[in-house]
């Protein structure tokens, strides 16, 4: 078992996850919320990976939750932990995620009108690491996993 140290930069629960498909790496800031059934991503976030929500192919759901109901369009892809202490690595002239630990590939939902500059990291993802703490102090979050 390898134990994972993130330190957040301020008062919430952010971590950076890689995201990975159709060629595409990205770096996204998640929140963990152990309250969240699903992990979920703002709706415009999609473009940014090679995706488009109104392609006819891609499936729609209406979800509900605390903000009331919205549309939800399911991408499928591979969410990755990137190497705390080793963010970055160089490929050749490129710098690319340095991941220590990929989800399964799974079904995630992008929420339209979700606006925020992160997304949610929720129960779905958070059950494949073996464990994960919140360790507070006064200015900021250590997140703790265990994978």
């Amino acid at each position: 078992m390898v134990m994972l140290r993130y330190p957040t930069a301020d008062k919430k629960p952010l971590i950076l996850m890689a995201v990975r498909t159709n060629g595409y790496f990205f770096l996204h800031p998640m929140l963990l919320d152990t309250g969240a059934d699903h992990t979920i991503f703002p709706a415009d976030f999609a473009s940014y990976i090679g995706h488009h929500n109104l392609n006819p192919n891609v499936v729609h759901e209406t979800v509900s939750g605390i903000g009331g109901t919205a549309v939800a369009y399911i991408h499928t892809m591979r969410l990755s932990l990137v190497d705390p202490e080793n963010p970055l690595m160089n490929i050749g002239n490129e710098n690319v995620p340095s991941c220590v630990w990929h989800s399964s590939i799974k079904k995630y939902r992008f929420i339209h009108g979700f606006s925020s500059q992160f997304g949610l990291l929720g129960r779905d993802l958070i059950r494949e690491w073996k464990k994960v703490s919140l360790v507070p102090t006064l200015s900021r979050w250590t997140i703790e996993i265990t994978i």
